[in-house]
């Protein structure tokens, strides 16, 4: 039988194999820009200061410690590196999220748990989520939003995560919902009502107000309400997309959720009813966008590994066994080659750029030519030219989903009808240089003469 603390190591390396992704996603360029202007000159944006259409925009930017990190080590390191860094914080978040006490069937759905995280999880932000939210459930766990002396830790947690990325706001509605069922108790036994129900609601500020304490303030919450995707968005960026339609991760999910039923059914005299109700909003929340699904794997392995009750036998005989061996054999050695080759592919940032179909050679035209008028550009390359070449203002890039333009209409919207060959648009843009991949044809452009092309993009310019 293996041991505990063997199984604790086993999930680790899984997680860590499998967490670990070299692809170079669309935001992490302009995150790297704007964390690059902040170590180079201490300054901290607070207007858009690299498109040409949103020029000027007040934005409140929720990632300024993660682009500060993120920027610090793409100074000091390869792509390789940083992303096994990486791959290390998220499968670190399992020793938070396992309990002290693991069987081998805890374990493998442990692992099961982390591959629904396989939309979400590589050099991004999301990260810091999971790590943070992973936290959030321990200090639930052992009653910590009920003690007096962590008060001030609500402040600072909430803080920080604020400064990484939007999730916080999972975590806060989480934490309300534990206060809001600790009140309910108390409300049915009488005990001490009125003295909990004021340290709630002391809890619940102090976390919330930890949330202003960012170099963008109360701006921080109305860029959530006002733009957080936007009903463009909604339907045009794979993020915001519903999980439902991503395969397999649609097929992990919805076993996820009859796993989840299960435990609930044999365990619901143990299971606090305050841990069922949070589950059930996180697995509903994924139906509205997939971004929700982390926090929702996050759960899964906390609540499936403490409450499901069966052991695999490994004294049984080898033969009766063997499906088993075999199946976990195979997988380990698949994800550890895929690891393998991804690292060779990752080897230099061009090498990895070339994968991932970025205009690296396109993008260096640009620069050695000069050529920064007016530039239409692919959505997820935005945030690369950013990173490249800042001095060459772009269209759009990932920041900008929920942005309006003067007249109240999404920017986005804009960029789907000029994709769409909406050439009125277009012409109100007064478009002079385009950058698209090398096989597409949008009507809007056919008088433009093309002056670059490679396999990956082409550039087209206005006479």
């Amino acid at each position: 039988m293996l041991s505990r603390s063997k199984l604790h190591f086993l999930v680790f390396i899984f997680s860590f194999l499998i967490l670990t992704r070299f692809n170079i996603d669309p935001d992490l360029g302009w995150h790297l820009a704007y964390g690059r202007e902040f170590l180079a000159n201490g300054e901290i944006i607070r207007v858009d200061r690299f498109s040409w259409t949103m020029a000027g925009y007040d934005w409140a930017n929720s990632y300024f410690l993660y682009q500060i990190f993120l920027a610090f080590l793409f100074e000091h390191f390869q792509l390789a590196s940083i992303a096994i860094i990486f791959g290390l914080i998220a499968a670190s978040t399992l020793w938070l999220l396992l309990p002290k006490k693991v069987n081998l069937a805890g374990a493998l759905l442990a692992i099961f748990g982390v591959g629904l995280t396989l939309t979400n999880l590589a050099i991004r932000p999301h990260v810091f989520d999971f790590l943070l939210f992973s936290m959030l459930l321990f200090f639930l766990s052992r009653g910590w939003h009920l003690k007096t002396r962590f008060l001030p830790l609500w402040f600072v947690f909430f803080a920080f995560w604020a400064n990484l990325h939007l999730g916080f706001v999972v975590g806060l509605l989480v934490l309300g919902l534990f206060l809001f069922f600790n009140f309910l108790e108390k409300l049915s036994t009488g005990g001490r009502l009125v003295r909990k129900s004021i340290f709630g609601a002391m809890v619940m500020m102090a976390a919330f107000l930890g949330t202003f304490l960012t170099p963008f303030h109360f701006k921080m919450w109305q860029s959530i309400f006002f733009e957080s995707g936007g009903s463009v968005a909604w339907f045009s960026i794979a993020e915001f997309l519903p999980v439902a339609i991503f395969v397999p991760v649609n097929i992990l999910y919805a076993v996820s959720g009859l796993i989840f039923a299960f435990v609930f059914f044999r365990q619901y005299k143990s299971l606090k009813l305050v841990w069922f109700w949070v589950a059930a909003l996180l697995f509903m929340l994924p139906f509205l966008t997939s971004f929700f699904v982390l926090f929702w794997a996050a759960i899964f392995i906390f609540i499936s590994t403490r409450y499901i009750r069966f052991e695999l036998d490994l004294k049984a005989s080898f033969w009766s066994k063997l499906p088993l061996w075999t199946s976990v054999v195979a997988a380990a050695m698949a994800i550890f080659f895929n690891f393998l080759i991804n690292i060779w592919e990752s080897a230099t940032l061009e090498q990895r750029l070339a994968k991932d179909l970025y205009p690296a050679r396109a993008t260096l035209f640009l620069k050695e030519n000069d050529i920064s008028d007016n530039l239409f550009n692919l959505y997820h390359w935005g945030g690369y030219l950013e990173w490249q070449v800042p001095q060459i203002p772009v269209f759009i890039d990932g920041r900008m989903a929920g942005w309006k333009k003067a007249d109240g209409k999404y920017i986005l919207a804009d960029y789907l009808a000029i994709l769409k060959g909406d050439c009125e648009v277009a012409r109100r843009w007064q478009i002079k240089t385009v950058l698209v991949e090398a096989e597409r044809n949008n009507p809007c452009f056919g008088d433009f003469r093309e002056v670059y092309r490679d396999s990956e993009a082409k550039i087209l310019r206005k006479d």
